[in-house]
């Protein structure tokens, strides 16, 4: 039996996703190629499971059960990975430049305009922080480093914006 399909990221065909198949206890991978399309000769009446990952932490699995037929045309494989942007602003809504912002293991720094931007991260529940340390001169002439910082969790299931306000030290 031939399984067969393409894979699909953002709606667009997407080439060069690793595909495995598994059944019968062993493991075969393919890339898909420069149209996105995959195709594995597998004995009938199998039953496989099949995994896709695009490189950049989405991936996709389900399981199959073959039949006896010719050609099995199914999967079309789904993996969207989405944009998040990120506004920093003091607890005065003033927007704050060079925060250091995360979203789960990414980090980054906002620029002008207290915005920063993560792009094609995969679908799920992230905690995203930001922070951003401050010197502060004291009465007596001594200077104190200070860091001011916010967070939440989120999920991310689209593209979307959030916005953080650092708490009342930065200012």
């Amino acid at each position: 039996v031939t399984l067969s399909g393409d894979v699909y990221k953002s709606g667009e065909k997407f080439p060069g996703a690793r595909v495995n198949v598994t059944y019968n206890n062993q493991r075969y991978t393919i890339l898909s190629d420069s149209t996105g399309h995959y195709s594995f000769n597998i004995p009938s009446r199998t039953e496989v499971y099949l995994e896709a990952y695009d490189g950049f932490g989405c991936a996709y699995s389900k399981s199959i059960t073959l039949g006896i037929s010719d050609a099995v045309d199914d999967p079309i494989l789904s993996c969207d990975n989405y944009d998040i942007g990120v506004t920093v602003s003091d607890r005065f809504n003033t927007l704050v430049n060079d925060a250091r912002v995360r979203l789960g293991n990414k980090d980054s720094s906002t620029g002008s305009g207290g915005v920063y931007q993560f792009n094609d991260v995969a679908p799920g529940t992230y905690t995203l922080s930001a922070s951003r340390t401050t010197i502060v001169e004291g009465a007596d002439g001594d200077e104190t480093e200070t860091t001011c910082s916010a967070s939440k969790s989120v999920t991310l299931n689209s593209n979307m914006q959030e916005s953080l306000t650092l708490d009342s030290c930065c200012e």
